[in-house]
């Protein structure tokens, strides 16, 4: 763990315990945490496997889709009540949200 420990943020923002306190803190105000493993292909990295976290306020319904009640808060719930799928407000620097701003991300990324 500890030569993957400055590897750890898909940002190279921060280490591998400063991305367990970010998480230990989002679950603590928002009641989830949202972690996306990624596989990067960077020479420089001596692992592929990063971390991405993404902040829950970023959950979000997309426009039309409000009345459907499969999906909460940006959530698609399943027929178990299994989260499926996940969609995300980007956050693009200078730029308004709107629909061509968002992004959906599955739950098992073999459902893709």
């Amino acid at each position: 763990m500890e030569k993957m420990t400055p590897y750890a943020d898909a940002g190279a923002r921060m280490d591998f315990y400063e991305i367990q306190q970010l998480i230990d803190r989002q679950i603590l105000e928002n009641g989830e945490a949202i972690i996306l493993p990624m596989m990067l292909d960077n020479p420089d990295r001596p692992y592929s496997l990063a971390l991405q976290v993404i902040e829950s306020d970023r959950l979000d319904t997309p426009p039309g889709m409000q009345g459907d009640r499969s999906i909460r808060s940006g959530v698609r719930i399943g027929d178990k009540g299994e989260p499926v799928s996940y969609s995300f407000k980007r956050r693009i620097r200078g730029y308004p949200l709107h629909k061509t701003n968002r992004t959906r991300v599955y739950r098992d990324s073999a459902k893709k």
